[in-house]
């Protein structure tokens, strides 16, 4: 966009009016016309904050002003500047997704550089040039479209040995390529050899640059690894993988990683734990969380879409890679492909070894014969379809209506051998392994808790959980106030034990969610765990006073286990009383609540995001006085009054000769940004006006256009 069409959308959209000479808004009034200006924004955003979101692709504007919007003044321009002022103009949508999704509070961190951003921008187009299995492919162009993005096109060996073409959906790219944040850092720049501190841009690096190229040019003299980097490391390399599950048969540029962060580290930390990855490489030493954040930050500097991945209750955290789906890859070893770690609660067979007419201690929600009944139903021998409950029994020494006796106990010999008779219980007496002595398979130490999958604003992911456990059950969550109001932003936390350790009574964090608009929030678990949980909000905690709530003791797969918690008061609007009617001017208003964005604090350091359609704010039609009243939080007379509203097209008559207010409120949520576009016109005897607004309401926020006679 040109600075001409900046600086007209400026003078359209930016500076409040209080009278006809200097009307904010698409006014299309006619001279002596209504005026209709924006008297209060919705957004606080500077001259500057405002040219970085006119600059920015249209997809990502919302975005990039309501982050902008929380910072101060000063911090505003700063970070505004690395979209204004960008030479290379193929930047803006890498540059400017990164800002919007980075959680505010990072800005104001006095180790935090805003340069950043175009030196991680700049740097992927130049490493794209070096690589032979990726190319980045830009779609529209910057000052002409006013829709552009970016992907990326990757070669990828098919199991037949030929080569496809796999293109990523841009949110790939754009959270798991571009984006300078991996998890528990801040996107900064460190002097690994010297410390985990951040510096100042000229005496450090980001992780970006540092492992491209920068290790080398900095290595010390001392250091016996030679320093290796990624750039020269992946020549040669002409497709992302071959589909292998060993990291060692795969001749991919994800098997050259595997071989990168093996070159860089050995296995053991020290006392020092660092999560800067440029700390990470100096140090060369480390356990699975130092290497799955060298091995995320090396994939994304080679232009892998990657993150780190955890099962933190049961301690371990690996990294996984994007090819049409996520891939487990874990560097400390050679494994990728493969998720099969996490499968246990039951070590199953299904049988019923121990005769109580129950196979696998019942947990299983399968029905692997087909037969038409589960484990988790009864079934006692999943690998046959002649036995289940119900089934008739045959004199041949097995138990097929699963009572746990087999041939109904007629039979008094010892044929299996195991010392057990038929009479006496054996429900399978062609087989030794199985008699009342037996035991089922047990537990699993290492048995599935949750997978926490981490974004670059902090939000942490846990519906991997499904795909790495062979069964699963669901802990379902409702949080309300006490009338009854949903919760939204509530982050839930939740407990798992240490049982890999041998602690099956010690509590571990396992992982988190955040309650969406309607307070609600679910997730997949691991089968035959206990669970236990906390839920923090702006309205308070629970539990209160410390400690955490079980949920359960024990989950058994297909089952839902829910929880509802009640957490304080949400907040009220004050409540609009009819105005008088009105004559002579008609006011028409519409709009839609496209979208919104929920904001909440989780386990690492910054605000997380969570996105959602729809949502929904209160509208008003007030003069001088209701407004005055509205804003002090007392009743108010309104010619308009709809609340709780998706979508709005209506028409309200009022006096002439006066001015009004057209108020869109977001009084009633704690952690809910809306978005959406209102329009209002207004006729009277001097002819018709009409404004078109976008409005981003944060929680407790109001935008006012003012309707001038």
């Amino acid at each position: 966009m040109s600075t001409f069409a900046i600086l007209a959308l400026l003078a359209a959209c930016s500076e409040p009016a209080d009278d006809k000479e200097n009307p904010v808004g698409d006014d299309t009034g006619a001279p002596g016309a209504p005026a209709i200006g924006l008297a209060r924004a919705d957004l606080d955003l500077t001259e500057l904050g405002e040219q970085a979101v006119a600059a920015a692709p249209s997809w990502v504007r919302d975005d990039l002003a309501i982050t902008l919007g929380q910072l101060d003044a000063t911090t505003q321009d700063d970070v505004a500047m690395q979209v204004v002022d960008l030479d290379e103009p193929w930047l803006l949508d890498e540059v400017a997704f990164s800002i919007a999704h980075t959680s505010p509070e990072v800005f104001d961190r006095p180790s935090f550089h805003p340069e950043v951003f175009q030196r991680n921008a700049a740097l992927l187009y130049e490493i794209d040039d070096a690589l032979d299995y990726v190319e980045l492919v830009d779609e529209g162009e910057p000052g002409v479209d006013d829709d552009f993005w970016t992907t990326a096109t990757y070669r990828v060996q098919a199991a037949d040995g030929t080569v496809e073409e796999h293109t990523v959906d841009p949110e790939i790219y754009y959270w798991y390529v571009v984006h300078p944040r991996l998890e528990d850092e801040i996107p900064a720049f460190v002097d690994g050899w010297d410390s985990a501190r951040s510096v100042d841009p000229d005496a450090g690096w980001h992780w970006r640059e540092f492992l491209w190229s920068e290790a080398a040019a900095s290595c010390p003299p001392e250091d016996e690894r030679g320093c290796p980097v990624l750039d020269g490391w992946m020549d040669g390399v002409d497709v992302l993988w071959t589909g292998a599950t060993d990291a060692t048969e795969d001749g991919g540029a994800v098997g050259r990683i595997f071989d990168f962060v093996d070159a860089v580290m050995t296995f053991g930390a020290g006392m020092e734990r660092p999560v800067q990855p440029v700390r990470i490489y100096a140090l060369g030493v480390g356990n699975c969380g130092e290497y799955a954040d060298l091995g995320d930050a090396s994939a994304r500097t080679a232009l892998i879409p990657a993150r780190n991945v955890g099962a933190f209750a049961n301690d371990h955290t690996w990294d996984e890679f994007w090819d049409e789906r996520w891939v487990k890859m874990d560097v400390t070893g050679t494994q990728m492909n493969d998720t099969s770690n996490y499968y246990g609660g039951i070590s199953r067979n299904g049988r019923d070894d121990d005769c109580d007419g129950i196979a696998d201690y019942g947990y299983l929600a399968t029905d692997a014969d087909g037969d038409g009944v589960r484990v988790s139903e009864g079934d006692c021998d999943d690998t046959d379809p002649d036995v289940h409950p119900g089934a008739e029994e045959v004199a041949d020494g097995r138990d097929q209506d699963c009572d746990g006796i087999a041939d109904d106990g007629a039979d008094t010999s010892d044929a299996d051998g195991d010392g057990w008779t038929i009479a006496d219980g054996d429900c399978d007496d062609t087989d030794p392994d199985v008699n009342p002595d037996a035991e089922d398979p047990g537990l699993s130490s290492n048995r599935l808790f949750l997978i926490s999958a981490a974004r670059g604003d902090t939000h942490i992911s846990t519906d991997r959980t499904a795909d790495y456990g062979a069964q699963h059950s669901t802990l379902d969550f409702t949080v309300t106030d006490r009338d009854g109001n949903p919760v939204e932003g509530a982050v839930i936390t939740i407990y798992g034990t240490w049982a890999v350790y041998g602690y099956p009574d010690a509590w571990a964090w396992a992982g988190e969610l955040v309650t969406d608009i309607d307070g609600h929030a679910s997730t997949p678990a691991g089968e035959s765990n206990p669970y236990g949980y906390t839920v923090a909000s702006a309205l308070g905690n629970r539990p209160a006073t410390g400690g955490l709530y079980e949920l359960t003791e024990e989950t058994l797969p297909g089952e839902t286990y829910s929880a509802a918690l009640e957490i304080g008061e949400m907040p009220a609007p004050p409540e609009a009383t009819p105005a008088e009617a009105g004559t002579g001017m008609r006011l028409a208003v519409s709009l839609s609540v496209e979208s919104h964005r929920i904001s909440a604090d989780g386990a690492y350091e910054g605000s997380m995001s969570l996105y959602g359609d729809g949502g929904d704010v209160d509208v008003y039609v007030v003069d001088d006085d209701g407004l005055a009243l509205l804003d002090a939080g007392e009743a108010f007379p309104a010619a308009l009054a709809e609340t709780d509203v998706d979508a709005l097209d209506t028409t309200v008559e009022v006096d002439a000769g006066r001015a009004w207010n057209v108020v869109l409120a977001n009084l009633d949520r704690v952690a809910a940004t809306m978005v959406g576009t209102v329009s209002v016109g207004a006729e009277d005897d001097g002819g018709t006006a009409s404004a078109e607004r976008r409005f981003r309401l944060a929680p407790g926020e109001t935008m006012v256009l003012r309707v001038e006679p």
